[in-house]
């Protein structure tokens, strides 16, 4: 078209109709996000990093606890992956990434176990669960909801565990003349109930 508004093409106007001089395609591209792509590396290494100190919890636990040591984090994911599995629409992505998950954590239980009894590592200690606490609470991610849910267990613990006594003093409730005609010794019977 020129300035006169007319088709050198057709010499038609251009109100008339219109010329399309290319064609579009459709495609797909998968373009990776980077920023996604380092929050699930991030995911990632720290699922790594929770699975390594479960591990050695549980082999802590597995030797020094009182009670008969169950392995509860391994019933507990393989509980969750046959919940799954009964639901009518599985999910196969999640069934699959427990299922990692599981194994994950079963080789590393294996092979902490292997080596300590070869004396290739040594036995976890006491003061060693606080340095492990304190791991999980630096985990990138989900290390503050660590620190929140464990400080929430102790101090439910001990909200719910405080010891508390109230003293009954006798001499301060009901009127006094009915204490006075009981007789039988005056107040020395209070007195034995104070501690």
């Amino acid at each position: 078209m020129g300035l006169s508004l007319i088709c050198k093409r057709c010499g038609c106007s251009w109100s008339t109709h219109l010329h399309i001089t290319f064609t579009q395609e459709e495609f797909e591209k998968n373009v990776i996000d980077e920023d996604i792509a380092q929050t699930v590396k991030t995911y990632k290494e720290t699922q790594a990093n929770i699975d390594r100190i479960l591990a050695k919890f549980a082999s802590f636990l597995k030797k020094n606890a009182i009670l008969a040591y169950n392995d509860t984090i391994e019933d507990y994911l393989k509980l969750n992956i046959r919940n799954e599995q009964q639901q009518l629409l599985p999910n196969t992505g999640l069934i699959e990434t427990m299922n990692a998950q599981l194994q994950q954590y079963q080789e590393q239980k294996r092979i902490l176990d292997k080596r300590l009894e070869k004396g290739e590592e040594q036995e976890i200690q006491p003061n060693e669960i606080i340095l492990l606490q304190k791991d999980l609470e630096n985990l990138p991610l989900v290390g503050e909801t660590f620190k929140t849910l464990f400080y929430a267990t102790v101090n439910g613990k001990e909200i719910n565990h405080a010891y508390s006594e109230q003293y009954f003093d006798p001499s301060n409730h009901g009127p006094q003349k009915q204490r006075k005609k009981s007789g039988g010794g005056g107040k020395s019977w209070i007195k034995a109930l104070k501690f």
